[in-house]
């Protein structure tokens, strides 16, 4: 039922203009029970625009979570391809990916989750263009970041398994995330959350 969803979208930034500050910005918009909730903070400069999305991803997760509900459908909305196949990667190195990964099973024992790619600024783009535009605010916040994040080492994109089309989740995280030779949607469940 629409009525038991919460819609989400979260984004990072690096601000080029700033010295690279970098920042997240989320959204929840619950429908028919509750506010609009909106979020976004700093993370330190050494920060990647890949960690940046990953981390508003977990924030998106907590802040659902400290709402105390249960049986929702949660689908956050996250337009960095490289940040789903992060969580969808069985051994990621990054200890943002592995404290997200962990935050979203905890969310989904208690709801339905799912992860979804969209194109930036073009699906629903007034609540993906507020995520932007936090997550852009955040980056102008002062940073006492608790949460410190390395610099990766070696390669600057992290390499991912394929993904591969999967149907129900039992209990897991569902992601979707387009695939570029067809155009279409693949869904895909974290090695971590398979049974």
């Amino acid at each position: 039922r629409r009525d038991d969803q919460y819609a989400c979208y979260t984004d990072g930034s690096k601000l080029a203009s700033e010295g690279g500050a970098t920042g997240w910005g989320l959204v929840i918009k619950p429908s028919n029970f509750g506010n609009t909730i909106t979020k976004c903070g700093p993370l330190k400069k050494a920060a990647t625009v890949f960690q940046v999305e990953v981390y508003a991803v977990m924030q998106c997760a907590l802040a659902i979570l400290q709402e105390g509900l249960q049986g929702k459908i949660v689908i956050i909305h996250v337009d960095n391809q490289s940040a789903l196949q992060a969580v969808d990667n069985g051994a990621h190195d990054q200890i943002v990916v592995r404290d997200c990964k962990r935050v979203l099973q905890r969310l989904a024992t208690r709801h339905t989750v799912q992860l979804r790619w969209i194109r930036a600024h073009s699906e629903h783009s007034h609540l993906n263009h507020l995520a932007d535009q936090l997550a852009k605010e955040g980056a102008m916040m002062e940073t006492s970041a608790p949460y410190l994040l390395p610099v990766p080492q070696g390669t600057s994109t992290p390499k991912f398994l394929s993904l591969r089309r999967t149907h129900g989740t039992k209990g897991g995280v569902r992601i979707l995330t387009a695939d570029k030779r067809k155009n279409s949607s693949h869904e895909c469940i974290p090695r971590t959350l398979r049974s």
